[in-house]
């Protein structure tokens, strides 16, 4: 999730709250390795596959001793999976202008009914623990044969840890998700961005939308405005293609844009809180 970063005295005073404790304890391991120069073979292969590598830059992550990409801002693909992205992913129920729904992945996590475990590395502070609280709460509400709970152990479905990185290109990336799922299992890693920039306003329930998001890819949705990433990040419009997950319309989600989705490609400001709205309820109901 990426926003166009603005600045205030208020949402300053409001982030020295919350988060200024957690600024001094990112975990250095988690820091990524950030190159300006991707190989060129990359960004081929990354765009033969429907990634938009001309207005939304690609670059160089590592995420749990893995060395790999950042691609549409928020999505960790390592070295291996670029090179086997899969040949063929068609676009089902989508044409080259969809409207707006919401969208999942070919791959969703399996072995239903079924709770994750959910980690939260014990370096962030205080104004996190609330937020993740908050994120999965918002989930368990749902009555979903997906739940989630809370565990103090790093050996869990899901994981989150820090990273520290500045603002790129006029923007900054909150969080990053490590993928879709895979045979059956969630993405097992998300980093939260804990450079001062991306906590600058940063609010409790923002940072609960943010932490939802990326689970949300990470028990496979799609951004609910891939088709035009234009309508939540401004800019010209840009397509984010089949991303080689595939981006399947699911059933009873509307045409039109669903402005209040918290699968919104890019946040309308820090501190920006989406809880689901009524279109991401029958989203998350029809598909778990």
């Amino acid at each position: 999730m990426n926003y166009l970063k603005k600045y205030g005295a208020a949402s300053l005073l409001l982030t020295a709250s919350l988060f200024s404790c957690e600024e001094k304890e990112v975990i250095d391991a988690a820091t990524p390795s950030i190159e300006e120069t991707v190989p060129s073979n990359v960004i081929s292969q990354l765009s033969k596959f429907g990634y938009d590598t001309d207005n939304i830059p690609v670059y160089a992550h590592t995420m749990d001793g893995h060395e790999g990409y950042v691609v549409e801002n928020d999505i960790f693909l390592t070295t291996e999976q670029v090179n086997n992205l899969p040949k063929s992913t068609l676009l089902s129920g989508v044409n080259d202008a969809p409207e707006a729904e919401q969208y999942r992945t070919i791959n969703l996590v399996e072995s239903l009914p079924r709770t994750l475990t959910v980690y939260l590395d014990p370096n962030f502070g205080n104004g996190f623990g609330q937020a993740f609280d908050e994120a999965l709460r918002r989930y368990n509400a749902e009555g979903l044969r997906l739940s989630f709970r809370r565990v103090n152990t790093s050996r869990a479905d899901i994981r989150f840890f820090s990273f520290n990185q500045p603002p790129r290109n006029g923007s900054i990336t909150l969080g990053i998700s490590g993928g879709f799922p895979t045979r059956g299992n969630p993405a097992n890693t998300i980093q939260i961005n804990v450079n001062p920039a991306a906590l600058n306003g940063q609010t409790i329930q923002g940072m609960a939308t943010i932490m939802a998001h990326e689970i949300g890819h990470a028990i496979g949705f799609r951004h609910t405005d891939f088709f035009d990433r234009s309508l939540s990040c401004g800019g010209r419009r840009n397509n984010e293609g089949q991303a080689g997950v595939g981006a399947i319309q699911i059933s009873g989600t509307p045409s039109g844009t669903d402005r209040g989705s918290f699968m919104q490609a890019c946040a309308g400001g820090n501190g920006t809180n989406r809880p689901f709205s009524r279109f991401d309820r029958i989203a998350l109901d029809a598909t778990y």
